[in-house]
């Protein structure tokens, strides 16, 4: 009897063992849905992008059985919705889903035009509501050619102040609430393809800020990763036509036709060209206002009797009377210490800040710069003559 006794409980306890794991499964607390949105921009101006850098992300949302939302970026996006707890268990399935997304984001996009920050919305408000957002994913240029931040036909991006734009923005109610965003990871930013141009290095560093500080207004952190997405692989040209953004080229100035003896000439730059940081005297890209300043240095180096005449504009400041003046005279001087600097003997500078003229560009309905009237007034004029 004792031999059967013991025989039992050999049984009994092989069976608990088998049961304990499943009772475990049962007890424990299950896994939190997290969702995601990606938007993506697939247009004739982008690469073709490697989407491995979203790994990480498609899997997170797979294993916790939450969404993920696809928006293709364009001048009317729409986001397409993944929902992986809608189906089974089974990996075959959760593998047909996940290739499903893949295959979305190569999804060409299907109006002309691009509005990014308008495509951002959309790809956010598709996750609107969960319980948990892992975040809005981004792979794009950032070059639109329609929308709040129209590249194409304003000078946001070559004479805007991005902090002000933003708050103007905020203030006439164009700004969307983003709050519940955690973040906005972009990559691919600045990256381009076929027609499209890519920004100097000063005008990449505008548009970034332009986005971030926008974004910003909006209620969320945007991080804007350094390393390229983009492929070899060129994109088709059947896609929908999008417009050109011709970003200023950084001219080095060249004598006239005739030589120095010709007569005054008189150069213009943007502020991307030789601009500035907003509200101070330090110059966007340094390299890059050299490489501006660079002919007019050696013009100057070459023939001590021309001189220059340096006269910087800046838009109103509607807060403190004399601002912009102040602030137009100390760019002026900051040019031609950089001039100076690169070997130009200082008696052949006069440096005038002229300010903004008329305070045309504030807005009497919020009492902030209107961002395009603004951009226009932002300019840093050279002039050279022989002395008298």
């Amino acid at each position: 009897m004792a031999t059967v006794a013991k025989g039992f409980k050999k049984v009994v306890l092989a069976v608990m063992l088998l049961l304990l794991p499943l009772a475990m499964v049962g007890c424990s607390k299950p896994q939190e849905a997290v969702d995601a949105a990606i938007v993506i921009q697939n247009t004739s101006g982008t690469p073709v992008w490697d989407c491995s850098v979203l790994d990480g992300a498609i899997e997170q949302v797979r294993g916790s059985n939450g969404r993920i939302t696809v928006t293709i970026a364009d001048a009317n996006p729409t986001a397409k919705t993944f929902d992986f707890s809608t189906v089974s268990d089974s990996e075959i399935n959760k593998d047909r889903m996940e290739r499903q997304v893949r295959e979305c984001l190569q999804t060409n996009a299907d109006d002309p035009g691009c509005d990014m920050l308008q495509s951002i919305v959309v790809g956010a408000d598709s996750v609107a509501g969960s319980d948990q957002v892992l975040g809005v994913y981004v792979i794009g240029s950032g070059i639109s050619d329609t929308g709040l931040l129209d590249m194409a036909s304003s000078e946001l991006v070559e004479n805007g102040d991005p902090s002000q734009v933003a708050q103007y923005y905020a203030a006439i109610n164009e700004v969307p609430d983003l709050s519940w965003v955690p973040v906005i990871t972009w990559y691919g930013f600045g990256s381009t393809s076929g027609s499209q141009p890519a920004p100097s290095n000063a005008q990449l560093v505008a548009i970034e800020a332009l986005y971030t500080e926008v974004l910003e207004e909006c209620g969320c952190a945007v991080t804007i990763q350094a390393a390229p997405v983009a492929t070899a692989e060129a994109r088709p040209n059947a896609l929908p036509v999008v417009k050109v953004v011709e970003f200023a080229p950084v001219v080095p100035y060249s004598v006239p036709s005739g030589g120095a003896d010709a007569g005054p000439s008189r150069t213009e730059f943007s502020s991307t060209q030789l601009g500035f940081v907003g509200d101070s005297v330090e110059f966007l890209d340094q390299d890059q206002a050299n490489q501006a300043l660079s002919g007019i240095a050696e013009l100057l180096k070459s023939d001590r009797s021309l001189i220059a005449t340096v006269t910087c504009s800046a838009a109103s400041y509607p807060w403190e009377e004399g601002y912009s003046q102040r602030l137009s005279e100390q760019r002026a001087e900051a040019v031609c210490f950089a001039l100076i600097a690169m070997g130009v003997d200082k008696a052949q500078l006069t440096s005038i800040g002229v300010g903004s003229g008329e305070p045309d560009d504030i807005d009497p309905s919020t009492g902030l710069q209107d961002p395009v009237k603004a951009a226009e007034k932002r300019k840093t004029v050279i002039e050279i003559d022989k002395a008298a």
